[in-house]
């Protein structure tokens, strides 16, 4: 991926701040964030990079997007509401930042021509999924919390986009991204913990469970390598 012009939504965002850190060495990206969950400061070492521009929006707002969507040649969509528990206080959470917001993204896309879109969904859009590593292919798909919920919605719209006005989709069903700027999950909280307490590490379960995790470098490389092969639907094996 080189000479490209790219949008990156949830650019301020864990994965969106690595992702354009691997982009802007060959590309030009504009990096979109209303920094209501990304930092600014997680972007401190590419704002001055001639190959950079950051813009604080909201991709709800359709008009200001399409406003930077002029020579766009791909959109990466990482904005959402990443918090799975914050959907379970605010239901309707999950439904305006990840189903709203990416018809939002679709519309802003459709209205300058820009075709391919890049998103960054998960593995939570399963439910309890019987097979692990789960396949693509796996059916039924019947999430169990309001974000695998919103997920889901997302991707069915950017397939339609895709059937309905010839976009190019890419969606990545990713689980347990961990590396550095992660701010939430079950590594984020052992080294909070820690940090407060080096001597003792409170542990839920027997300790006997496990967990597969994907690093955000390979999770970053894995878009950029794959995007635009097969049927545009990917699942991390791991």
């Amino acid at each position: 991926m080189k000479g490209k012009k790219i949008l990156v939504t949830g650019a301020a965002g864990f994965i969106g701040s690595n992702l354009v850190e691997s982009l802007i060495k060959d590309n030009f990206v504009i990096g979109v964030d209303n920094l209501s969950s990304g930092k600014k400061e997680n972007l401190r070492d590419f704002l001055e990079s001639k190959n950079f521009a950051f813009k604080k929006i909201d991709v709800k707002d359709t008009d200001l997007l399409k406003k930077e969507m002029d020579g766009v040649d791909l959109v990466f969509h990482l904005s959402a509401n990443a918090d799975v528990r914050k959907g379970y206080g605010d239901s309707g959470v999950d439904f305006r930042e990840n189903v709203q917001a990416t018809l939002s993204v679709l519309e802003a896309m459709r209205s300058k021509d820009v075709r391919e879109i890049i998103f960054s969904s998960t593995s939570t859009v399963y439910g309890n999924a019987a097979i692990i590593p789960t396949p693509e292919f796996y059916g039924p798909l019947m999430p169990i919390s309001h974000y695998g919920a919103s997920k889901l919605g997302a991707e069915a719209f950017i397939f339609s986009f895709s059937s309905n006005y010839g976009f190019k989709p890419s969606v990545f069903r990713f689980a347990n991204v961990v590396g550095r700027r992660g701010t939430h999950g079950a590594i984020a909280d052992f080294i909070a913990k820690l940090k407060k307490d080096r001597t003792t590490l409170d542990v839920l379960g027997d300790g006997t469970q496990k967990k597969s995790y994907i690093y955000v470098d390979d999770c970053v490389n894995g878009m950029i390598l794959l995007h635009g092969k097969e049927d545009g639907l990917f699942n991390p094996r791991y």
